[in-house]
């Protein structure tokens, strides 16, 4: 489906860590707007993105992410917060509306999948536990989310060659399966000049696999490391099945 191409390209890269405390300060939101093109349908969907830092020495930032798939009439929403500079999960709310259909079919047109820490592990249930069973995910300093990797970017320091391996779960993507982490690997390639409904940036280019798909993420070349651009890639790896372009910073 269309929307877990657009989860999965969320994904962000790391190389090195800059605290993301020196780059987002106390009390700050930054709202990030993107559209979302599919080449392959002529479709053009809509991504909001508001981070938010709180105030005091022990910041809470919290991460608020919709995407809008009007022809398929689904919306996907999720609220998420994190704890310090070492940016580790503490919730994760998420609610996915279907067509008013499913609710005939499936006997709900609206999934809720709440996750939590607790201690080294995040706990998983949802609204429909027949569809999404429980689960109990390690969650160890290279765990991150879908979600979480808008912010988690902000921490990079590029450098052309170096590789990350680390662990993701994406509560937006429902297989019927409990949640799990899963292993992305990302290649810095180096630095390219992007350009974008919000303008001209110049970007490190970052590669990722996972499962079998190649996504390319370009993060705009200062401290605040905005993802500008997304390119999923399809099967053949010879050209995009979905691009995610940065429209406008506030």
């Amino acid at each position: 489906m269309i929307y877990r191409l657009i989860l999965i390209c969320l994904l962000a890269a790391g190389v090195s860590a800059e605290s993301i405390i020196d780059v987002f300060p106390a009390g700050k939101t930054q709202k990030l707007s993107y559209e979302i093109f599919v080449p392959e349908v002529n479709q053009t969907n809509s991504l909001e993105i508001e981070i938010t830092r709180s105030k005091g020495s022990d910041p809470i930032f919290t991460i608020y992410q919709a995407i809008d798939i009007p022809s398929q009439k689904i919306t996907l929403k999720s609220t998420e917060k994190y704890k310090g500079a070492e940016l580790a999960l503490i919730s994760s709310e998420n609610i996915i509306k279907l067509p008013p259909e499913a609710k005939r079919i499936q006997g709900t047109d609206s999934i809720a999948v709440h996750a939590i820490r607790e201690k080294d592990s995040i706990i998983v249930s949802s609204n429909v536990p027949k569809m999404i069973p429980d689960s109990r995910i390690p969650a160890d300093n290279n765990f991150i989310t879908s979600v979480g990797s808008m912010l988690s970017s902000r921490t990079i320091e590029f450098k052309p060659g170096v590789t990350r391996t680390f662990s993701y779960s994406n509560f937006l993507l429902i297989t019927g399966q409990p949640f799990s982490a899963n292993v992305i690997i990302d290649s810095v390639i180096g630095l390219e000049k992007v350009i974008v409904p919000a303008g001209e940036f110049e970007c490190y280019k970052v590669q990722s696999k996972s499962s079998g798909m190649t996504t390319f993420t370009y993060f705009s070349n200062d401290k605040n490391r905005i993802p500008v651009k997304t390119e999923v890639m399809d099967p053949t790896g010879e050209k995009s099945a979905l691009v995610i372009k940065l429209k406008k910073i506030e």
